[in-house]
């Protein structure tokens, strides 16, 4: 009897193990995601301000652990970090011959130090042509901001708000604007930046940290909420800001001057985010740059870029780099001077949508317009100027009319006052 029921327990075993072994195999960690965008990148915490662990190009399958803060935890190989929903959504790859200088489909690792390598071969090269200060990219590439304050400071500001109602009722705009900018097109944009930056940097530790707080939660409200904004502190007396393709964002200390809470700061802040989340100062130029990149010598900038040996191109792709840099001095004269007018209507809408996701009253900037021209203050920005200013300050009263706008935003004008106190 006893091996009776030994050969039932055995055969049991055996057709429990055969009907495990036919169920489809699970993710360790929940389920499947397929990165399906270019420059995916996986961050060592949910926020765009974490550095990066690596590149995913498109088609990795990533496993999914959690959700947290907006973005997804995930696992690959033996790697574990966090990457953004939308890149996981598919959308139409850049038409642009420009983003075929992307390194392309290689290991994580080597892809990274590649893209790496890229952004700042150009960095330094269009720094050298626009005679910008060479200190600055050093700066941009290592500055971090410390996540535990940013934390802190965000769990701070929301206190009382609820981000997530306020969120579902105020959505952001579809856009055809490109997902991501090209290595060049960073490249470019920090060339630009060291050029501002020779003006000279406002040196104040902690307010430099507080402006990449500020900032940093309107991004996180943002549709380019992985991408990397680090704002800097232009010593300058009249009120402007500034913004380059490559996420880097100034304002002036004239401008903080004039700025009386944290609202209105955010709202200047949004509004150069705006600028960038819609690659403005790029899309006018896209003909020329078609035609530029058409070049057959283009090809040969990749090794150039990466080695910097002056040997490593033909006169070819030297008289391609020369068109280049002659481009890059069109945009920039476009950023100083103030760009177009429907960029600056979106971008002034959009900000105000940043703001108001990220817990801010949207008021902030008509009641900083308002100040300018009580105030007389000068800008050389063409766009801040008495007559614009009036008719901004139409066109928002108007437009903040319509948003669904909370009752609970904040301004945190304390805040601002203690953080700016000396300037």
């Amino acid at each position: 009897m006893k091996k009776k029921y030994l050969w039932w327990g055995l055969s049991l075993n055996v057709i429990i193990i055969s009907v495990l072994l036919s169920l489809p195999i699970t993710p360790l960690h929940g389920r499947q995601l397929t990165v399906e965008r270019e420059r995916a990148v996986l961050r060592e915490g949910p926020g765009s301000f974490y550095d990066i662990v690596a590149e995913l190009p498109i088609g990795t399958s990533v496993g999914k652990i959690s959700d947290e803060e907006g973005w997804y935890k995930v696992s690959y190989q033996n790697l574990e970090g966090y990457l953004a929903p939308r890149m996981t959504v598919r959308t139409p790859k850049r038409n642009d011959p420009l983003a075929s200088m992307e390194f392309g489909a290689m290991d994580t690792q080597a892809s990274q130090h590649a893209m790496s390598a890229g952004i700042r071969g150009f960095a330094e090269r269009f720094a050298e042509t626009f005679q910008g200060d060479p200190s600055f990219l050093e700066l941009a590439f290592t500055y971090q901001m410390d996540s535990r304050a940013y934390r802190d400071f965000k769990r701070s500001t929301h206190r009382g708000i609820n981000i997530r109602r306020i969120r579902r009722g105020v959505s952001i705009p579809q856009s055809d604007a490109p997902s991501y900018y090209t290595l060049s097109e960073e490249g470019l944009g920090l060339g630009i930046a060291a050029r501002i930056a020779s003006i000279g940097l406002y040196r104040n530790p902690p307010l430099h940290e507080y402006i990449n707080q500020v900032g940093n939660l309107v991004v996180e409200a943002s549709d380019v909420y992985d991408k990397t904004f680090k704002f800097f502190v232009l010593d300058l007396e009249n009120p402007n800001a500034y913004a380059t393709p490559a996420g880097i964002i100034f304002i002036t200390t004239g401008m903080l001057r004039l700025i009386d809470n944290e609202a209105e700061l955010a709202v200047v802040l949004g509004h150069e985010i705006a600028h960038v989340a819609r690659f403005h100062g790029l899309i006018e130029l896209e003909e020329r740059r078609h035609q530029i990149a058409a070049d057959d010598a283009f090809a040969e900038m990749d090794s150039f870029f990466e080695e910097q040996r002056p040997d490593a191109v033909s006169q070819e792709t030297r008289e391609l780099i020369e068109e280049l840099e002659d481009l890059s001095f069109s945009i920039y004269e476009r950023l100083i001077e103030g760009r177009l007018d429907d960029y600056e209507e979106e971008a002034d809408l959009l900000g105000m949508i940043y703001v108001i996701r990220a817990g801010y009253n949207p008021h902030g900037m008509i009641s900083l317009l308002e100040r300018m021209i009580s105030t007389n203050a000068l800008s050389n920005n063409e766009h801040y100027r008495p007559e614009i200013n009036q008719h901004r300050i139409r066109r928002m009263t108007t437009n903040i009319k319509r948003m669904n706008v909370p009752d609970d935003l904040t301004s945190e004008r304390n805040r601002y006052q203690r953080h700016t106190r000396g300037l």
